[in-house]
C-alpha cells in the first residue's frame, strides 16, 4: 500500500526499490556533478515560466548525495526555494548502478582532432584494448572513429583528476565548434567527420568519498541506473519557498495523496522520453 506517515514522507512500497518521497531542505543536499550554465539557464527559464516542479530529484536517504536532478536543485535554490522534493532511496542497494555517458562529438576528422590535443600523450590501440586501459585507469580517454582508436593518458590513477582530465577534451572541442551529444550508448559514429569519446566508469566509493571531500566531478561524468522511478509529483515552487520544513512536508504528502498513481514496465514512454526503468506516473 502507497502513502505513509506525513511526517516522513509519502512511501511507494510496491517499487522494485524502497522509495519514500520527502521534503529535503536544500543545504542538506550533496550535488555530486558540476551543472552545465546553458542547461541550468534552460531549466531557470522554463520554472520561472510554469513554477511547478514535475519530477522529484533522487538521492540518498542517509548522506543526502544527489544521483539525479543536480541541474533541479541548483535552479530551485538560485530561484529562492529552501526545500527540494526528493526521492530517497539507499545509495548502497547493488541494484543501483553507475555507469556513464560516452560523448558523441560531430565536425571534424578524428586524425584533424587529434592535432589539437597534442598536449594529451595518446597510444593506437584495438577498440577492446581501449576498454581495458580505461578499465584499468592506465588511460583516462579514448577516442574513436570507424577506422582508428587512441588511448589518451597522464600519470594520474584518481578517479576525479581523470574525470576533469576528460571535460577538457570535451571542453577543447566545444570551443573549436565542435557539437558534443550525449550518449548512453558506445556505438561508434560512421560519418567520416564524427567520432566518439569514451571514459572511465566512477563507483559509488569514490562518489562518496569526493561527496565528503565536499569535492564535485565534471557535469556528466555518471550515469546512474536505478531500477524504480516516481515521475509526475507537479509540487508549486511557492510552497517550496517556505521555512518550515514539518508544514510544508504535510502539505507536499497532502498533495501526492490526492493523485493517481500510473505504474508503467520498464521500456515505457514518459513524454518524448523512453524509460528504461519501472516508472511510477502521479497524475
Amino acid at each position: 500500500m502507497e502513502g505513509g506517515n506525513a511526517s516522513h514522507g509519502y512511501q511507494i512500497a510496491s517499487a522494485k526499490i524502497p522509495i519514500l518521497l520527502t521534503l529535503k531542505r536544500v543545504r542538506d543536499l550533496k550535488p555530486h556533478e558540476q551543472t552545465i550554465q546553458e542547461d541550468l539557464d534552460r531549466l531557470k527559464a522554463a520554472l520561472a515560466k510554469d513554477p511547478v516542479l514535475r519530477h522529484p530529484i533522487i538521492s540518498d536517504n542517509k548522506t543526502g548525495l544527489v544521483l539525479d536532478g543536480t541541474h533541479r536543485l541548483a535552479a530551485l535554490a538560485q530561484l529562492g526555494c529552501q526545500l527540494v522534493p526528493c526521492a530517497a532511496i539507499n545509495y548502497q542497494d547493488p541494484s543501483i548502478v553507475v555507469e556513464r555517458w560516452f560523448r558523441e562529438i560531430r565536425g571534424t576528422s578524428l586524425d584533424n582532432f587529434r592535432d589539437g590535443i597534442k598536449s594529451y600523450e595518446s597510444f593506437r590501440v584495438a577498440p577492446k584494448e581501449a576498454e581495458n586501459w580505461l578499465e584499468n585507469r592506465s588511460g583516462f580517454a579514448s577516442i574513436q572513429d570507424t577506422e582508428s582508436c587512441f588511448v589518451l593518458v597522464t600519470a594520474s590513477k584518481d578517479a576525479l583528476t581523470l574525470a576533469r582530465c576528460s571535460f577538457e577534451i570535451e571542453e577543447m572541442a566545444r570551443k573549436r565548434g565542435l557539437k558534443v551529444a550525449y550518449s548512453d550508448d558506445n556505438s561508434v559514429p560512421k560519418g567520416a567527420d564524427e567520432f566518439l569519446l569514451s571514459t572511465i566508469r566512477i563507483d559509488k566509493q569514490e562518489i562518496m568519498a569526493a561527496s565528503i571531500a565536499g569535492k564535485v566531478f565534471p557535469p556528466k561524468t555518471t550515469r546512474h541506473i536505478i531500477p524504480s522511478r516516481p515521475l509526475g509529483i507537479c509540487f508549486q515552487l511557492k510552497l517550496l519557498r517556505s521555512p518550515y520544513l514539518e508544514s510544508a512536508q504535510e502539505e507536499f504528502v497532502s498533495h501526492l495523496r490526492k493523485l493517481r498513481i500510473r505504474h508503467l514496465p520498464g521500456g515505457a514512454w514518459v513524454g518524448s522520453r523512453r524509460y528504461e526503468e519501472e516508472v511510477f506516473l502521479f497524475e
